[in-house]
């Protein structure tokens, strides 16, 4: 890794760095970076949406989890959140509340790791935030790694799903698995069935933890913005 893949901000901090040998970030990088990960606060994050073609426009975020990294959820780890049934009533403002609470939780993170999030989660959570003008965290204010990225770059799998990896690598997941009916109900605001969705988001942020704790030393992290 060189210093062309910071940013001026990141080679400052890198600059002002001592590592227990002495030297400057800038000079052991690798020092640098094991230190930054220890002092990161990392979420596992994933939305559970209600939409027309996958798009925030005509949709809706009908749950939300965070798992922290090293955290068991039975200590606190697990952040949820889930529309009411009478919120889904109010079509100008049905997933506004769980919106800016989101955008709040993501804040309590330094670096946010999902599955397909750059290309579904995030940008689906930030048309959502600006449509309500919510403050949708900045460039920079927080990094995000996909891990979807790396399977898909690193691995030769029949599917690069987040269920048939976690299945092939023997990791329990996907639970809670049900078809459109449920999503329909959840919509029309059936408490069960927006039961049975959280309950599916939080299984896929767990089995997402250990996904990556299995594949991360197969790919150079660096810092993507969210």
């Amino acid at each position: 890794m060189n210093l062309a893949d910071f940013k001026k901000a990141e080679i400052i901090k890198m600059w002002n760095f001592r590592c227990i040998h002495g030297h400057r970030g800038t000079e052991h990088t690798n020092c640098y970076l094991d230190e930054k990960k220890v002092k990161e606060r990392i979420g596992y994050l994933d939305i559970e949406t209600f939409s027309f073609g996958f798009k925030a426009q005509q949709g809706v975020i009908m749950t939300y989890c965070i798992k922290e990294e090293g955290v068991d959820e039975k200590d606190g780890g697990l952040i949820t959140n889930i529309i009411m049934p009478h919120e889904l009533q109010d079509e100008e403002n049905r997933d506004k509340r769980i919106v800016r609470e989101l955008c709040a939780d993501i804040r309590k993170f330094d670096r946010i790791i999902t599955f397909y999030g750059k290309r579904f989660d995030v940008p689906f959570i930030r048309t959502r935030a600006l449509y309500y003008h919510i403050d949708f965290p900045g460039y920079m204010a927080l990094t995000h790694t996909d891990v979807y990225d790396t399977i898909k770059r690193k691995f030769s799998l029949r599917g690069n799903s987040l269920g048939n990896t976690c299945k092939f690598f023997g990791i329990e997941a996907k639970g809670h698995m049900f078809g459109f009916p449920v999503w329909a109900s959840a919509f029309q605001g059936d408490v069960e069935a927006l039961k049975n969705i959280l309950e599916h988001n939080k299984e896929d942020v767990i089995c997402l933890e250990v996904l990556w704790g299995k594949v991360r030393e197969q790919v150079r992290e660096v810092a993507s913005s969210i």
